[in-house]
């Protein structure tokens, strides 16, 4: 996950575009969040298989 990607994290230092794509990058990691999360929930099919 530590690897250099070709789209670049918004810097809120610098003004611009990156400006613009800081909601998108913040809604796709609350979405990325919320299904990582539902994965180690659902993960673990201990209780159904009981």
């Amino acid at each position: 996950m530590d690897k250099p990607r070709a789209v670049r994290m918004p810097n809120p230092e610098k003004g611009g575009k990156n400006e613009e794509l800081a909601p998108l990058f913040q809604a796709l990691i609350s979405v990325t969040r919320d299904m990582m999360n539902d994965g180690l929930r659902f993960a673990p099919p201990r209780s159904t298989q009981g």
